[in-house]
């Protein structure tokens, strides 16, 4: 089969009867959508991934929720109880838990652990590097199966109570930026919390600098190791795999975004795949998109949300669902002008 092309995507939009730019973004998402499938399918089939895992960072005592949210979240993720999953169902968009790292003693989902939480970052790495490799190749299992299941689209989201923390640490040490546009509030930390909150993180680069300060560029997957968490390794690795099998996919908020800039690190091609869909309230997001090549414009939803689990992404399915089906089914301006 004869791979359809980006102008090809172009001509496609230019025959439609509507004014040429007039749907902005969402021409450009169309684009980008049939150039990484390189073939305009009949419609949109998508998958929503949520990957839990707990924090071994919640041990310095800065969190405000109990460590136990992250397993309970998870199980009313599975009954559908959640806003991510709520939205969801509601749009017809089938979903999955991924337990990679959770605090429970059975699965909540399907089961893709190691252990249960990553290490506290100030006492050591965040993780084996058995267990990193354990949780990057379940997550590249995850993608096949959905793959195999007939999915052409992936969103991601998580759940982790700490996981602003380990992505605030990933992102300066990747970035290169200050703590004061990295480290935001998470779930609601007050300007003492926030204060302890860097110092945490800048002990734990502090501590980790010889193995992978030096190493950020060419070792990105050392510094997920060292003071990430299980999802991130788990959206990280779940992204490029996406990237590899031409599969595109949505990023919700701060921490998947985060997840994009390293895997961005490993390989560049992982950016043409991957779509925003909100801008959280975390300081740190812009500095993630911006990374990525993103500015506030391309990114669609301007909500003020900062939950998580998928819900800007989940969102954005439907939007693309919508759009997408009109480019597809949408009179041509040739037969609109026939009709006179």
């Amino acid at each position: 089969m004869t791979r359809m092309t980006t102008k090809q995507a172009q001509e496609q939009i230019a025959s439609r009867c509507i004014i040429p730019g007039s749907l902005g973004v969402w021409e450009r998402y169309f684009i980008q959508l049939v150039s990484a499938w390189g073939q305009m399918p009949e419609a949109i089939r998508a998958l929503h991934l949520i990957f839990g895992a707990d924090n071994g960072i919640v041990k310095a005592g800065h969190i405000g929720y109990s460590a136990d949210i992250t397993k309970l979240m998870a199980r009313v993720m599975m009954k559908g109880g959640t806003a991510a999953t709520r939205y969801a169902i509601f749009n017809q968009i089938p979903y999955e838990v991924i337990d990679v790292g959770i605090n429970s003693e059975s699965p909540v989902g399907r089961d893709a652990k190691f252990q249960k939480g990553s290490d506290n970052f100030l006492e050591g790495p965040a993780m084996s590097q058995e267990a990193f490799d354990y949780v990057w190749q379940q997550a590249r299992d995850v993608i096949d199966d959905a793959i195999t299941g007939g999915a052409n689209l992936i969103s991601f989201g998580e759940m982790g109570i700490g996981n602003t923390t380990t992505s605030a640490a990933v992102l300066t040490v990747l970035t290169g930026e200050s703590m004061e546009s990295t480290v935001g509030p998470g779930s609601g930390a007050d300007a003492e919390t926030l204060a302890k909150k860097k110092k945490i993180i800048s002990d734990g680069i502090l501590l980790h600098m010889d193995t992978m300060f030096q190493n950020a560029c060419s070792k990105p997957l050392e510094v997920l190791r060292c003071v990430g968490g299980f999802d991130l390794v788990a959206l990280t690795s779940a992204m490029i795999a996406c990237a590899e099998r031409e599969i595109p996919f949505i990023i919700d908020g701060f921490i998947t975004a985060v997840a994009l800039v390293a895997a961005s690190r490993v390989t560049r091609d992982v950016l043409a795949f991957g779509i925003p869909s909100h801008i959280s309230r975390e300081p740190g997001m812009i500095v993630a998109l911006n990374d990525c090549g993103f500015e506030p414009e391309d990114v669609t939803i301007h909500g003020q949300m900062a939950l998580g689990e998928g819900t800007g992404a989940v969102l954005m399915v439907q939007l693309l669902k919508t759009t997408y089906d009109a480019f597809v089914t949408m009179t041509s301006f040739e037969d609109m002008m026939r009709a006179e």
